[in-house]
């Protein structure tokens, strides 16, 4: 929805290590990329992500050498003409959250940090059948180490058993959200928004997260959002009735996953949701 503005450029997800770019560095989900890495390392993630904001003649030859379709061809061209129509880059990637504090250290970035209610998440993963492998982050040493090292034991029997998917879920919810509310403790200025509140009143909260973020917000984008956040039935996947699909968990999980989920994310969750939320 931001990029609904005439002087936003969408990039998505580019610490999503499924889309295999070929220069990409990642080797983990969840990758975390910290101020005291190895320079050599921070330098390497430095370049792949300028790949996805400034134009070189080194990229653009090396692009051209690795196009292996039709598809990946159109991907280049828009990224290049991205480069010069836009005047803002927009990272959109929940990938990313352990490496936020790193990237805003190298980027002029606004960060804006995305809650969403406990039992949305869980039953969003549920009804996906989304397993997660908790040895992408066992593997990552330094970080259940240091800022994810609450949760080092709960990781570590995750990532050698089999565990189901509600309680995969909780444990990877409650170590995103522990992120985000150290992020908050550290970072004040940065912007706090709802899923559930910006669904149940999308034009209001947009109009404020434009002028947050000093954006022009007209009336085509108003309508735009309005069409894409209040309709019930549509092909398109991205459209949906938002307000409806904010209480979509209370079908989705048992009253028994409920209770669990609520207890199990207690201690993080009621700094966002109170009790009358559940």
């Amino acid at each position: 929805m931001l990029s609904l503005s005439p002087d936003v450029n969408y990039i998505g997800e580019p610490f999503n290590i499924g889309t295999k770019r070929y220069w990409s560095p990642l080797q983990y989900w969840f990758e975390y990329v910290a101020a005291d890495d190895d320079p050599e390392r921070q330098k390497i993630f430095l370049a792949y992500l300028r790949r996805f904001t400034h134009f070189t003649v080194k990229g653009a030859i090396s692009d051209i050498a690795h196009i292996r379709s039709e598809g990946e061809a159109k991907e280049i061209i828009k990224r290049y003409i991205s480069f010069f129509a836009h005047k803002r880059q927009l990272f959109k990637d929940p990938i990313a959250i352990m490496s936020v504090d790193w990237l805003t250290a190298h980027f002029d970035l606004d960060v804006v940090l995305c809650i969403r209610h406990p039992a949305a998440f869980v039953a969003s993963l549920k009804v996906k059948n989304w397993n997660f492998d908790f040895a992408w982050f066992g593997q990552q040493k330094k970080l259940i180490n240091g800022v994810l090292k609450p949760f080092k034991e709960q990781i570590e029997a995750m990532s050698v058993n089999k565990h189901d998917i509600v309680d995969q879920a909780i444990l990877l919810w409650n170590m995103i959200y522990y992120r985000v509310w150290l992020y908050q403790e550290a970072h004040p200025d940065w912007l706090l928004i709802r899923h559930e509140d910006i669904s149940r009143n999308p034009s209001e909260e947009f109009r404020k997260l434009f002028d947050k973020l000093n954006l022009a917000f007209s009336p085509k984008i108003e309508k735009k959002i309005l069409e894409t956040t209040t309709h019930t039935t549509h092909e398109d996947a991205l459209v949906r009735n938002s307000a409806e699909n904010t209480m979509s968990w209370k079908k989705r999980l048992t009253a028994e996953e409920i209770n669990k989920v609520r207890e199990n994310t207690k201690e993080i969750g009621s700094h966002y949701y109170s009790e009358k939320e559940w």
